[in-house]
């Protein structure tokens, strides 16, 4: 369960990262 959920967070992290970035590309640099 910890491995499934810890990947489950780790996917959440990937998809609002990459929307963010989406949306302001220029922040993070």
């Amino acid at each position: 369960m910890l491995k499934e959920s810890d990947n489950f967070t780790k996917q959440n992290l990937h998809v609002i990262s990459s929307r963010f970035l989406a949306r302001n590309p220029y922040k993070l640099r």
